[in-house]
């Protein structure tokens, strides 16, 4: 049973390094729920690789917005990051 929530985690020389989570249960939207790298992973590229792929999946359905969700327990840098990623505030 598919609820539409997405939650893979990304792994890298077999440990976890990243994970993802999106949300399509409602009509018309997504949500990219949750999303976060190790500390090991940052400023390695694997944020870009991760955040490209949260982003291709919802709109691969028929949605018409696509949200994203930060506050002040995110890294320093995540704003601009997200912002360079097409996400507006």
């Amino acid at each position: 049973m598919s609820l539409g929530v997405d939650s893979p985690a990304l792994r890298h020389a077999e440990a976890n390094v990243g994970l993802l989570e999106l949300d399509v249960r409602q009509p018309g939207t997504g949500e990219l729920a949750d999303f976060g790298l190790t500390s090991g992973a940052i400023g390695q590229g694997i944020g870009r690789a991760l955040v490209n792929a949260a982003i291709g999946r919802p709109w691969s359905r028929p949605i018409e917005r696509l949200w994203l969700h930060t506050c002040t327990l995110d890294h320093p840098a995540a704003l601009d990051f997200y912002r360079r990623s097409r996400f507006e505030p």
